[in-house]
């Protein structure tokens, strides 16, 4: 094939099916790798963006699949090398930018990228749970940022062996109702007809949302001020209330010891929600059990970056603003109901 016959497959592609990313993926590497675009410009990116001018595309819609591409590509060699068996690239259903979005939260680690691939080949992550990790992870980067406290590898501990639980790793744990205590569940479980739990879970009709670095007002604040993670729940209400009824839970996500020095989370984050809890790697949980009010639950997250524990479960409120709940709901609804 020359550059010109991959064109033609391109186009064919571009007009009938823009959904199929990795055919698109596969020739556009096949000009980069076999150095195609040197019969018509002097680079590959120079050729790539005369090609979108031609068909009136956007640019970035290439470069997008090329690096969900690649990066997918670069799991399967590591994988290789390991003598694991994978999906093949042509055989994934993996939509592009949940690939763009995982290699983002990556951030060049081997050992996340092979993480979050795998839980996207097996439907255990959604892309509304990855740009859910991905907010926490560019707020960290700012907050590092500002205090110019950059690490040379970012989100690494200064073992290779060891990696400390960070802001991330909790958000994409509690991205599914497994940690919710079972004592906001049993109401679940006490229909018993034969059928398994996920059914149950859609048949009446069970969510489950979480959104992190969450944008809430209130009267006392002249600028935003962003909750750590928001979950959305109906898993903790009775079968009666699921159409109608959601309970929030506000989350406030502490890794370090220095983390437990700051207690105005303790006023704002109750504001805005039915229970709030203090979500913290298990070193500090006995540290964080002894802070907290008699209200305020604790979530321990293993070193294991896989296991939670329900260190001191929350205690609901009886009395809250509905205001600033039907805010959140609102934000929530707008924000992120297309993720």
């Amino acid at each position: 094939m020359d550059i010109f016959d991959v064109e033609r497959e391109l186009s064919i592609l571009i007009d009938t099916d823009k959904k199929a990313w990795v055919q698109m993926y596969l020739l556009l590497d096949k000009v980069e790798q076999e150095k195609l675009w040197k019969s018509t410009h002097n680079r590959f990116g120079a050729w790539l963006s005369h090609y979108a001018k031609k068909k009136n595309i956007n640019e970035s819609l290439l470069w997008h699949r090329r690096q969900a591409g690649r990066f997918y590509s670069k799991f399967a060699e590591r994988a290789a090398l390991q003598h694991h068996d994978v999906t093949k690239i042509e055989e994934i259903n993996i939509p592009p930018d949940s690939l763009n979005i995982a290699e983002r939260i990556a951030a060049k680690d081997d050992a996340v990228a092979d993480e979050l691939i795998g839980k996207l080949l097996n439907n255990e992550i959604t892309r509304q749970e990855l740009l859910s990790v991905w907010g926490r992870v560019k707020a960290d980067a700012k907050a590092k940022k500002a205090q110019e406290q950059f690490e040379a590898i970012p989100y690494r501990s200064s073992s290779p062996e060891v990696r400390k639980v960070e802001a991330r790793d909790i958000i994409m744990l509690l991205s599914k109702p497994d940690w919710l205590p079972a004592s906001m569940k049993n109401t679940l479980l006490t229909i018993d007809d034969g059928e398994n739990y996920l059914k149950k879970e859609k048949r009446f009709g069970c969510t489950y949302r979480t959104a992190s670095q969450f944008p809430v007002r209130h009267s006392g604040l002249t600028s935003p001020y962003f909750l750590d993670l928001v979950v959305l729940e109906n898993f903790s209400v009775g079968f009666d209330d699921k159409i109608y009824k959601t309970h929030i839970h506000s989350i406030k996500v502490i890794t370090s010891p220095e983390g437990l020095d700051s207690k105005n989370f303790l006023i704002n984050y109750p504001l805005f929600s039915d229970y709030t809890w203090l979500a913290v790697p298990e070193d500090l949980a006995e540290a964080a059990s002894e802070f907290a009010p008699e209200w305020l639950g604790v979530i321990s997250i293993c070193n294991d970056r896989k296991t939670v524990n329900i260190v001191k479960e929350a205690r609901g409120f009886e009395q809250y603003n509905v205001r600033a709940k039907l805010q959140v709901m609102s934000t929530f609804m707008i924000q992120y109901k297309y993720q």
